[in-house]
């Protein structure tokens, strides 16, 4: 989402970025972060957090040629030992996560005095956070009297759940609609803590998200934040996606399938299934008779290299002899992958997914149908909007049923409904069609396209 605007005061004006370290939230910054330092616009553009995490997305950084990483500044801070627990199937919401969320508090002094020394050397400084990393937010309010600053917030989840925390400034029924569960009630405290949800200290928002999927939604939500500005830029991964500086082995089965004949399998970076789910999973893809991959990997926890230290040791069981059963129709990867690659590749023809953001909009803008199974936080929402509103995939399992057992059988038949039934080819072939418009959108001229023009002629003014 190249940008052409030729204003000059640009050049004054540094843009420092703040994520929260979990996969989802790096990933929509960083790829925000890329479009503005890749933009040639700004005088300069920082991304900064904990020095572990800044490594674990640049890791696995995809979908950009590897020497746009050098238009970043990227600053690494230390974070002090903390211990994280096992990842547990059996809790809804990853748990275990949470000693990784609660260290974060030592971040504040190394970011506020970044926050300080940019204000120092710049004539003109935008902020742009995380919502559960405000704290940088009041910091720079401090700094408001003295410095032209402006402060957005970045909301990786959709309008439409956003607007579920204010229910009378929507009629929207997807926004209305309630999944208790969805969060652990120790993650809702430490949200409370760290959450500013007054906006005061924020000059707008900036939204992941497009026209084409939420419609009247945004205006709703534009409503609701009322003297504020809102940006919906979204998708902000790229669409033209290059190879990295490695290659997974799935993409060399992939290039050897049949167009759309292959259906992915991945659940996230935060989610987990037990033994005995995982289990029906296997017997349910194998008896289906369709092309897969499945990504069956443990959830990261606060620190994924110590994680694939340990990795062997957490290995999940398959039935005897699967995955010799398998050789020619499916293929079962234990590492992390370019789900971005796998999502573009032309065999791909469907994706079962827990529902988080990024990975609907990956798929829904290269126009791949999802099997939505939704596992916590916003999930159940977007997993909703996917099968309900937009039509362009079916509910593996809906929330009510959360914590029972999905059977092989039942994932036999949502299989085989969206690969090859006639209900199934309608599916695809709306998702075919969202995917051109979300592409449409992001497009010179379009919608999305609009909304990032109007966020960097606001930023200049």
């Amino acid at each position: 989402m190249n940008n052409n605007n030729n204003n000059s005061n640009n050049k004054n004006t540094t843009i420092l970025v703040i994520p929260f370290p979990a996969q989802g939230h790096l990933n929509q910054l960083l790829h925000l972060s890329l479009h503005l330092s890749t933009s040639g616009h700004f005088s300069s553009v920082h991304f900064a957090g904990s020095s572990i995490h800044n490594l674990q997305i640049i890791s696995r950084f995809q979908g950009w040629p590897s020497s746009s990483l050098s238009t970043l500044h990227i600053h690494n801070f230390p974070l002090p030992p903390f211990s994280t627990p096992p990842p547990n199937p059996s809790s809804t919401f990853p748990e275990h996560l949470l000693p990784l969320f609660h260290s974060l508090s030592h971040l504040q002094p190394s970011l506020s005095s970044l926050l300080h020394s940019l204000s120092s050397s710049s004539k003109h400084l935008i902020l742009i956070h995380d919502p559960l990393m405000s704290f940088a937010a009041k910091e720079a309010l401090s700094l408001k009297t003295s410095t032209h600053i402006q402060v957005f917030k970045y909301r990786c989840t959709p309008c439409f759940y956003n607007l579920s925390f204010l229910p009378n400034q929507t009629s929207s029924d997807l926004a209305l609609k309630q999944f208790p569960g969805c969060f652990s009630d120790t993650f809702l405290e430490f949200r409370t803590r760290r959450h500013n949800d007054k906006d005061a200290v924020e000059d707008g928002f900036i939204i992941n998200t497009c026209e084409a999927i939420e419609g009247e939604i945004i205006e709703d939500f534009r409503r609701a934040k009322a003297g504020k500005r809102v940006f919906t830029i979204g998708p902000v991964h790229p669409l033209v996606v290059v190879g990295g500086a490695w290659r997974s082995e799935c993409l060399d089965w992939l290039d050897k399938q049949v167009e759309k004949s292959v259906l992915y399998v991945a659940f996230g970076t935060s989610s987990m299934m037990s033994d005995e789910q995982i289990e029906e999973l296997a017997i349910g893809l194998e008896k289906s008779e369709q092309k897969f991959i499945w990504v069956l990997r443990d959830a990261d926890g606060g620190d994924v290299f110590a994680d694939e230290q340990n990795a062997d040791k957490r290995r999940r069981k398959l039935p005897q002899g699967y995955e010799e059963r398998l050789k020619g129709v499916g293929m079962v990867v234990r590492e992390w992958v370019p789900q971005l690659e796998i999502l573009a590749h032309k065999a791909i023809g469907a994706f079962m997914s827990h529902c988080g953001w990024n990975s609907c909009m990956e798929s829904l803008s290269f126009g791949v149908p999802i099997l939505a199974w939704p596992m916590h936080s916003d999930q159940p929402w977007n997993a909703t909007c996917v099968s309900e509103n937009l039509k362009v995939g079916f509910m593996v399992r809906d929330w009510e049923h959360r914590m029972e057992v999905v059977s092989s059988m039942v994932i036999v038949e949502v299989v085989k409904r969206l690969m090859v039934s006639d209900e199934g080819m309608e599916v695809k072939k709306r998702a075919r069609e969202l995917g051109e418009q979300i592409r449409v959108g992001v497009s010179h001229g379009g919608s999305s396209w609009k909304e990032m023009q109007s966020f960097i002629s606001y930023i200049s003014s």
